[in-house]
């Protein structure tokens, strides 16, 4: 990453006033004007011809714009040879494009081996790499790619784009084809592996659910390669800028915003709290006092729930409390929302730093969810 004349440092992809018109007078991509930060995920959405997979070719040169500048890492792609700069980038795309005849272990040394990497450091970078996309190499390394599945075809389709560590990865739409559960292990593995390796990554899709689920920032963009927005998530979805944006992601936005809002103390309320030995007599007049059908166990490893109806008789607390899904501060109010489904209680447990915060409400995650802050 290389400070400016200021000191900060550039984005890691640069977009400026980037348009890009076909001879018959096609415009695919309208004054274009975006930053991708290092180690962010960019998401590029929209429906079929809004010019998002021609914006991702336009970065690595598989298409040169009519009108703009692009940049990586501060460098102008225009001027910088395309073989050199592709070598720079990682791209994965829908149908994967693994080499039939190779094996495994073969296609995700392509470019090592181009890049003249001896056998040795090729084999250990290609063990890594499979390794990190979740593929036993002793199992995968040997196989073909007909011999896998399409979630494994794509897993090695990433692992080959990392094979040279590129700074930046290019996506366009590489969950497409497969089947939703497969897509949805995909997603999750991708997230895990961008904690690891921390790409700067454009990515394509035209599902708004992939989009919030995956992105840092998302660009909506609409027919003739206008962009909307380009927000976070949370931004997009409770402060959209247009009637397109709004109608784009969604009447369920409030619900897809669950996804992306934490968990804060602000949120909490205070809820009695009993110990894990405290006598149930005990139990009920903490529950008297607070005039409240519920108390906290809180003590024993996991925090759990005991109602007043079963706080009845002889014995301690954590005779008759009822496990609870507890969550932490930070993680998301879809998560909360979960935990308070899960059981019959009052609420979700919340904890942060190992003990006891408090209370989240569903009337609560419904307020988080509608406000706009």
């Amino acid at each position: 990453m290389k400070p400016n004349a200021s000191g900060d440092v550039d984005p890691m992809i640069s977009l400026r006033d980037v348009e890009k018109q076909y001879p018959d007078g096609t415009v695919a991509v309208h004054s274009l004007s975006l930053d991708v930060a290092p180690g962010e995920i960019a998401v590029l959405v929209g429906p079929s011809g809004c010019g998002k997979t021609t914006t991702m070719r336009m970065i690595n040169r598989l298409t040169d714009p009519t009108a703009g500048r692009i940049t990586v890492d501060g460098d102008d792609v225009s001027k910088v040879d395309p073989v050199e700069l592709r070598r720079r980038i990682g791209y994965v795309i829908q149908q994967v494009g693994l080499f039939p005849h190779q094996t495994v272990a073969t296609n995700v040394a392509t470019v090592p081996r181009l890049l003249g990497w001896d056998r040795p450091k090729v084999a250990k970078r290609v063990e890594e790499l499979l390794e990190l996309v979740g593929l036993d190499p002793a199992t995968h390394a040997k196989r073909y790619p007909h011999q896998l599945s399409g979630g494994q075809r794509q897993r090695v389709g990433v692992a080959r784009a990392l094979a040279a560590d590129p700074p930046v990865l290019l996506m366009d739409e590489p969950f497409g084809a497969v089947d939703p559960v497969a897509r949805d292990r995909l997603q999750v593995e991708f997230l895990r592996l961008q904690e690891q390796v921390r790409k700067t990554v454009v990515f394509v899709t035209h599902d708004v659910d992939e989009a919030i689920r995956l992105g840092d920032r998302i660009a909506v963009m609409r027919e003739g390669g206008h962009l909307e927005q380009y927000a976070e998530p949370a931004t997009l979805l409770s402060e959209p800028t247009s009637p397109y944006v709004a109608e784009f992601v969604g009447a369920e936005r409030t619900l897809r915003r669950l996804s992306v809002a934490p968990v804060t103390r602000s949120q909490l309320v205070t809820w009695p709290t009993v110990r894990p030995d405290s006598s149930l007599a005990d139990c009920v007049s903490v529950m008297d006092r607070a005039d409240a059908a519920w108390a906290v166990v809180d003590g024993d490893a996991a925090p759990a729930w005991l109602s007043r109806s079963a706080a009845t008789g002889s014995g301690a607390a954590r005779d008759r409390a009822e496990p609870a899904a507890a969550v932490t501060i930070g993680d998301s109010l879809e998560k909360a929302l979960a935990a308070i489904l899960a059981g019959n209680a009052p609420g979700a447990i919340v904890r942060a730093d190992g003990a006891y915060a408090g209370v989240l409400r569903a009337t609560d995650v419904v307020a988080a969810a509608r406000s706009r802050s």
